[in-house]
């Protein structure tokens, strides 16, 4: 998914190439991977191991793809990291480019996924557009959009999750007052009677009211 406000930090890439493309690849700050060393890295896998968790993209010429799944696919392919064929007469660093602002979205055989949209040096606006590009692509592919989302928490690497609540609700228009920049959740279980409306008062009554009301 390519997030409209970048990853917010530098991504490495690295291509098995040479030649030209080895050129062009190293011009657009790409590590270059001797093609000719793919045997002997598959040979190792603790060297192996450590160049492909230090890397974040892998891009190859075409001709090297099937020794790179001969020797390195069983390191490559479990953390989804197997290249990207770069095809002939396309210059790797534009490929490249594009890459440093994607994420990749993989749920396997499991019913969660997770995946990042930003760092906390971009701005609120920009964290907000990346994270509904993502929203708005994993709901499109599924079989009934957001309804098939049971829950979905958005936290800071290292820090505690924080959960937002999707069904069940209404979109509305805040009453004056609130216009300081908070964000109010709110949920309602079903069956307890409230009305759109109703909760529309209720914001109302607390947006004139004291600052710790708000």
């Amino acid at each position: 998914i390519r997030l409209p406000s970048g990853r917010g930090k530098d991504l490495k890439i690295a291509i098995f190439a040479a030649g030209e493309a080895a050129s062009q690849a190293e011009e657009a700050g790409v590590l270059v991977i001797d093609p000719s060393t793919i045997e002997e890295l598959g040979g190792d896998k603790m060297r192996a191991k450590k160049l492909v968790n230090s890397i974040d993209f892998f891009l190859s010429e075409v001709p090297h793809m099937a020794l790179i799944g001969r020797y390195l696919g069983v390191v490559l392919g479990p953390r989804g990291k197997m290249p990207r064929p770069v095809p002939p007469k396309v210059n790797p660093g534009m490929v490249a480019t594009g890459l440093r602002s994607t994420v990749v979205v993989r749920s396997r055989d499991r019913i969660t996924f997770q995946t990042s949209f930003g760092t906390v040096s971009q701005g609120h606006d920009d964290l907000v557009n990346n994270a509904l590009a993502v929203y708005d692509r994993v709901t499109g592919k599924l079989e009934r959009g957001a309804g098939n989302i049971r829950s979905l928490y958005v936290k800071t690497t290292m820090g505690l999750s924080r959960e937002h609540h999707l069904h069940g609700t209404e979109q509305v228009t805040l009453p004056p007052g609130f216009d300081s920049g908070a964000m109010a959740s709110l949920m309602v279980e079903e069956g307890e009677g409230l009305t759109c409306l109703d909760l529309l008062g209720m914001l109302e009554q607390a947006a004139g009211g004291s600052e710790a009301e708000r």
